[in-house]
């Protein structure tokens, strides 16, 4: 009997791959950009959702 083979491409899983490292990455930069606001101003409390980050 032929068997189907349900996994995902290749191309999907690399496309798949690169959308998480790229989520990723926006997220690095988020944090980034707070600890620079952080250290520019030792006055600065804001959080992420304050700055809608």
């Amino acid at each position: 009997m032929n068997q189907i083979n349900k996994s995902p491409s290749k191309s999907a899983k690399k496309a798949t791959a690169k959308q998480r490292w790229r989520e990723i990455e926006a997220i690095r930069d988020r944090y980034e950009l707070m600890k620079e606001l952080r250290d520019d101003d030792y006055s600065l409390e804001m959080d992420m959702e304050d700055l809608g980050l």
